[in-house]
């Protein structure tokens, strides 16, 4: 395929702006958040995440289409985001019990959950605003504007670094890893399509599937009068986590050589190459030193929330 060459953000301002998001969804979307969750999670994905980058990449002249790719893919590639998706869900939830499990040897872990939807009106907000509007604004921020800056650092590590990068974008240690797994699935798809609507449905159905878990096994604890089953929803019992670790181990090897497999079979549909040819321009060290600066106060603030949850 022939790469093509276009205008994208550095390092530098990639993570700059990455700084300035995360201070603004901790602070802006946090109070927000706490007056109403829902309406407050719509002004933090649509208002701080997503609005905000592409404005900014419109006044920058970038070619938005191009820098987010946004393009149509194929049926089968849209077919296939979902079931690779699912393939890959339970090494995300086998990492995230992991980190719990872990802790659980120090402390009892307490684990911050969105709240369950208790009807059908509810599940049907969550979907809207949990499932469809992350999946959206948030792909356009991480496999979008920061995956482009990272490139000139090559493919593998522009996926695995915004991985990273969206994994600590939750401040949250217990769920750190999962989003990490996933942001590379997410970051890799992009790439292998040439198109971000792949990550997009991925994401979007990895977030619907969760809540509709959750929905289903509160559904069924009520119809069941089974108290254990409904308190285990909210539990902080390390036991818990131990046999949800195990059985997402088993699961995750049953079913991981699938995800592998379908994951190959993506592809673009597109003569240029999905992976943008970088412009030759000379980065010293110092700047290249310089254009990681703002990800420390990042990893500060991860590193004191951390602290704050574990206390």
């Amino acid at each position: 395929m022939e790469e093509i060459k276009i205008r994208k953000p550095n390092e530098l301002e990639a993570n700059t702006y990455y700084m300035i998001i995360g201070i603004a969804l901790l602070t802006i979307g946090a109070y927000f958040q706490e007056k109403d969750l829902y309406s407050g999670l719509i002004i933090t994905e649509y208002l701080i995440i997503m609005l905000p980058v592409l404005l900014y990449s419109k006044l920058r002249g970038f070619n938005i289409s191009r820098l987010f790719r946004i393009k149509k893919t194929s049926v089968k590639n849209v077919l296939l985001a979902p079931i690779i998706t699912l393939a890959f869900y339970p090494v995300a939830v086998f990492a995230n019990s992991l980190v719990i499990v872990l802790i659980s040897f120090f402390r009892e872990p307490k684990v911050f959950q969105i709240p369950t939807p208790q009807n059908k009106v509810e599940l049907l907000r969550a979907f809207l605003i949990v499932a469809v509007s992350a999946g959206l604004c948030e792909e356009i921020l991480f496999r979008g504007f920061i995956m482009r800056a990272y490139e000139k650092l090559g493919k593998k590590i522009a996926i695995l670094l915004s991985a990273i990068v969206f994994g600590m974008f939750h401040f949250n240690i217990y769920n750190l890893l999962g989003p990490i797994v996933l942001g590379i699935i997410f970051g890799y798809m992009t790439y292998r399509t040439g198109s971000i609507l792949t990550s997009m449905v991925a994401h979007m159905v990895n977030n619907a599937f969760a809540t509709t878990l959750s929905y289903i096994v509160l559904k069924y604890s009520n119809i069941t009068k089974n108290t254990e089953i409904k308190n285990s929803l909210n539990t902080n019992d390390p036991k818990q986590y131990i046999i949800a670790a195990v059985v997402m181990g088993g699961l995750s090897l049953l079913i991981l050589p699938l995800g592998i497999r379908l994951l190959k079979k993506l592809k673009s549909d597109d003569t240029t190459a999905a992976f943008s040819a970088d412009e030759k321009v000379e980065t010293g060290m110092w700047m290249k030193v310089i254009g990681k600066l703002p990800l420390i106060p990042m990893a500060l603030l991860f590193i004191y929330l951390t602290y704050i949850i574990l206390k």
